[in-house]
């Protein structure tokens, strides 16, 4: 069985044309994606994991539930066919990194107008950033994914506030 961060089909194919493995297995990437197989059935080409290696999903020792900053819902993504409707709102969250991008894709979701305001432009914040860097490509990966997920549910991205009085939320760093 090949295992270990194959995150696109056709490195499972050339594994497997080559005799290297008898079988892949996709775990992280079914994790952040658990549509991933079906995926690589209507649109091989087009798919590629978001896993950014982190390795928060192998477990933690005083809270064994499993995380994943790509996917919040890692093992309970029904519970997204279920969320609760919100009154209609307009929502402003000031910043663009993995919380924000989140935030903005759950409050679209259920039913508010979100806006992603980042002064400087960098919505993925700082693994947007380390994306960029030489043999990192993997964290741009994991930071456009989530700006595409939150794009698709209708989150607006934007440098300046609007000024329309909107709930304004702000994440808040650690020097804050």
């Amino acid at each position: 069985v090949g295992a270990g961060r194959i995150k696109r089909p056709e490195a499972a194919e050339d594994a497997l044309a080559a005799g290297q493995i008898d079988l892949a297995a996709f775990g992280r990437t079914a994790l952040t994606n658990p549509r991933f197989p079906i995926e690589i059935m209507q649109s091989p080409q087009d798919a590629e994991s978001a896993c950014i290696g982190c390795n928060l999903c192998l477990g933690r020792s005083a809270d064994p539930e499993m995380v994943c900053p790509i996917n919040p819902f890692v093992g309970r993504e029904a519970l997204l066919d279920h969320l609760t409707p919100t009154p209609q709102r307009e929502i402003v969250i000031d910043g663009g990194g993995f919380a924000a991008l989140t935030a903005g894709w759950l409050a679209a979701r259920r039913g508010a107008r979100v806006t992603l305001v980042e002064p400087e432009g960098i919505f993925g914040g700082l693994q947007e950033l380390r994306g960029r860097v030489p043999g990192q490509a993997e964290y741009g990966i994991g930071a456009q994914a989530l700006i595409e997920r939150a794009r698709e549910a209708g989150v607006r991205f934007s440098r300046q506030a609007p000024a329309n009085g909107a709930i304004s939320w702000t994440v808040k760093t650690n020097e804050e």
